[in-house]
């Protein structure tokens, strides 16, 4: 990651007793300034990536712009305020296990959605704010994955439809479409399943936002791995 010209970073997402051991932050500014735990986790396996891997502005890292993730990057999931099973659990770890994600994405993209209440509209607002990732004209966009951190009142809109996560990331990847390049022919999918679309809840409850964090595009392509964190 750290070798090529994409500015993504290594992006830490923490769950379970870690986050709570950790001092994660998963509400409220989680990804500005606040607890320690974001800034100091974040840091470490910056500067992990810098020090022993060499990866140092002009020297390995050839990114053209950086990014603010390249100097920490961690938050935790805010789990009391979704409606579904945590993000680890897609990996097979138990719901009260902790664990970390690392995930190379792009700095997180604002998607305000305010006024809108029902599931359906709300997916087609969300999944037509992705089709300007990376470029308005690449369809499909062939990233691997990317990050949909769903602010708690969107989260709370589908919950209250009773929508799962894989219902709602279905929605989400088919409203994702748009009429090809110079027009004609059927609409193009922006994503090419909605498995490349991984959702966590995090944020506050003060408004109707959400984040986008784009992966690595054509080359390398960006997968989540997550690791058990035993407290």
């Amino acid at each position: 990651v750290a070798c090529m010209t994409d500015s993504a970073s290594p992006r830490a997402i923490v769950n379970g007793p870690a986050r709570r051991a950790g001092g994660i932050n998963s509400g409220h500014g989680l990804f500005g300034s606040g607890p320690r735990g974001n800034a100091v986790v974040g840091r470490a396996l910056s500067l992990v990536i810098a020090h022993i891997g060499g990866a140092r502005p002009g020297g390995i890292s050839k990114t053209m712009f950086g990014s603010p993730g390249r100097y920490t990057y961690c938050i935790g999931e805010n789990e009391e305020e979704s409606p579904w099973e945590p993000l680890h659990t897609e990996s097979g770890l138990e719901a009260g296990e902790g664990a970390i994600s690392l995930f190379a994405c792009e700095a997180p993209r604002e998607l305000r959605v305010e006024g809108v209440e029902e599931a359906v509209p709300l997916a087609g607002v969300l999944g037509r704010s992705l089709c300007g990732i990376w470029s308005a004209d690449d369809f499909p966009l062939d990233i691997g994955s990317t990050l949909i951190a769903l602010g708690p009142l969107h989260a709370a809109v589908f919950g209250r439809a009773g929508w799962t996560k894989e219902e709602t990331r279905e929605a989400v990847y088919e409203a994702a479409q748009a009429a090809p390049p110079g027009g004609g022919g059927p609409p193009a999918r922006k994503f090419g399943g909605p498995e490349e679309l991984r959702i966590i809840v995090a944020g506050g409850t003060g408004g109707m936002f959400s984040m986008v964090m784009p992966g690595i595009g054509k080359v390398m392509r960006s997968h989540m791995v997550t690791h058990p964190v035993i407290i």
